[in-house]
């Protein structure tokens, strides 16, 4: 194996190392961030749902209404 090839082989296991350990970081200040955007979301989501089934619940035919 020539010197060149080992430093093209070495240069490469540098800068494979760099991106996953810079990937690793990025996704794990990332994760947090979307988790509570999803979270958000599905908030939002039952409020309109509960808005949506209020009627049929106060009028004692949940199972029956125009929401089931």
């Amino acid at each position: 194996m020539t010197i060149s090839l080992r430093v093209l082989l070495g240069y490469f296991l540098i800068v494979g190392l760099a991106a996953y350990f810079v990937l690793n970081v990025f996704s794990e200040e990332v994760r947090p961030g979307v988790r509570q955007t999803m979270e958000e979301t599905l908030i939002d989501s039952a409020q309109v749902l509960a808005e949506l089934a209020a009627p049929d619940f106060k009028a004692g035919r949940i199972g029956s209404g125009s929401f089931a």
